[in-house]
């Protein structure tokens, strides 16, 4: 990886990254990347700042992950069954987890 910026601007999304199997699902904006395994109804976070991991999150029991974006943020919702950790990551990375 490399440090510095997506020269494709700010919110640049993937649907999958290579090497990775159809029933994981990631998307990558700027230095966040998020995987949702469908199979294990896993999920993973990943913040990193050059070839550095800041944040490395991995939970289970995610039932969707929507991606959101407007009024110049982008989100990423983890959805559970009893509740959501969301993940804005434009203009700036803050997680925040409410579980029942």
């Amino acid at each position: 990886m490399r440090c510095g910026r997506d020269p494709r601007g700010p919110g640049h999304t993937s649907r999958s990254e290579p090497g990775c199997e159809p029933w994981i699902k990631a998307v990558r904006i700027e230095d966040v990347l998020l995987s949702f395994d469908e199979h294990s109804a896993s999920v993973r976070v990943r913040w990193f700042r050059c070839d550095d991991v800041l944040v490395d999150l991995y939970d289970e029991g995610a039932t969707r992950m929507p991606v959101r974006s407007g009024a110049g943020e982008s989100h990423v919702v983890v959805e559970y069954a009893d509740g959501e950790m969301a993940v804005r990551i434009h203009p700036s990375v803050r997680i925040k987890s409410r579980h029942h």
